[in-house]
């Protein structure tokens, strides 16, 4: 969410819209969010647009290696999960806005029933679509598609075939794949790390007392 591009989405003329988009991108961000907004009321945008607009490129830039190594350490947690065996990047993408999204994601990426299925390397886009349906986000089962890797198995809603599923099952097999579930044609769209549950999880949280 922090690159420059998103920071300054006019000329830079336009300090005002530049602090916009960047407490904007922040949004998801809490515990960042007050003291970046500390930072910028020092400055008074409309006097001082050029501090504005340096001390925003300044935070953007620092806040994306703040992300780039974020990102890698919890990639690391999520493949270091309990007994986890494969890594699962799962983008969603055509609804009104990201938070739909953002929010079909996280309910489709925490499903126990989702993540056994990616234990059994089995791709059951019914499982898939049943989790995005209970997030509590409008959208058209019959336009949904649902890609594993670049293989498609769900297209308009209906199963694309036994082939196609069990070229997603090979592609399942890999400690890492991607997954897509397109359910319209919004730009609303959000990503989301997961990873499977299987047996060791239980085993290794069933042997021990907190």
């Amino acid at each position: 969410h922090l690159e420059r591009g998103e920071l300054l989405q006019g000329p830079l003329a336009q300090p005002a819209e530049a602090r916009e988009a960047f407490e904007a991108a922040l949004t998801d961000d809490a515990d960042s969010l007050a003291a970046v907004q500390s930072l910028l009321a020092l400055v008074d945008e409309a006097r001082e647009s050029t501090v504005f607009l340096t001390l925003a490129d300044t935070l953007a830039k620092l806040a994306g290696a703040f992300q780039d190594v974020l990102g890698g350490v919890g990639r690391m947690i999520v493949a270091d999960g309990e007994g986890s065996r494969h890594v699962v990047q799962l983008e969603v993408r055509g609804l009104k806005s990201d938070a739909e999204a953002k929010r079909i994601a996280a309910t489709v990426a925490t499903s126990n029933l989702v993540k056994t299925a990616f234990f059994g390397q089995d791709p059951n886009w019914g499982r898939l679509l049943a989790a995005a349906g209970r997030a509590g986000v409008r959208f058209d089962p019959d336009v949904a598609q649902v890609h594993v890797g670049d293989v498609r198995i769900v297209h308009r809603g209906m199963a694309v075939g036994e082939e196609a599923e069990r070229a997603a099952h090979e592609l399942m097999r890999r400690p890492e794949y991607s997954l897509r579930l397109t359910l319209g044609s919004g730009p609303g769209r959000a990503r989301y790390l997961t990873c499977d549950l299987g047996t060791e999880y239980v085993k290794l949280n069933a042997d021990y007392r907190s």
